[in-house]
C-alpha cells in the first residue's frame, strides 16, 4: 500500500486503515475512500508494518483505527462501503478514548514517529 500520512482535515486526528495488499476488498475500498473523501489515512499493510500490527490483533479487513494524539477513538472494522468512515469520523471525534486500547495507542503514536522519520 501506500506509505503513511497525515489525516489533514483535522490535525489532531490520525486514521490508520489496516490492509493488505493481496485483499480485493482492500483495494476496492482504498478506491472508495479517494473519491469519497478529501483525506490521507495512514495505509498500513499487514504485509509491510508487522512491527505494528502485531500489536492490533487484526481479524478482518479494513481495520480502522481511529487516534486524537495517542487515544484511541474507535479500533474494529467497517462495512467497506462509500459514506461508512466518514460517518464514522464525525461519529467519534467529539467521543472519550477508549480506556482499553490506552497501550495501543502509544504504540501506534511511537511507530507513527519513528516511520515518519525514516
Amino acid at each position: 500500500m501506500d506509505s503513511p500520512t497525515h489525516f489533514s482535515s483535522n490535525p489532531s486526528l490520525t486514521v490508520l486503515i489496516v490492509c493488505a495488499t493481496w485483499c480485493g476488498v482492500c483495494r476496492d475500498y482504498k478506491r472508495v475512500i479517494e473519491s469519497e473523501l478529501k483525506l490521507q489515512p495512514v495505509w498500513v499493510d499487514v504485509d509491510d508494518f508487522e512491527a505494528l500490527t502485531d500489536h492490533l490483533s487484526i481479524e478482518t479487513f479494513p481495520t480502522i483505527v481511529i487516534l486524537n494524539g495517542s487515544d484511541v477513538l474507535f479500533f474494529g472494522s467497517i462495512d467497506a462501503k462509500q459514506g461508512t468512515l466518514s460517518g464514522l469520523i464525525s461519529g467519534v471525534s467529539e467521543h472519550s478514548p477508549i480506556l482499553e486500547y490506552g497501550e495501543l495507542g502509544v504504540v501506534i503514536k511511537e511507530w507513527l514517529i519513528k516511520y515518519r522519520s525514516q
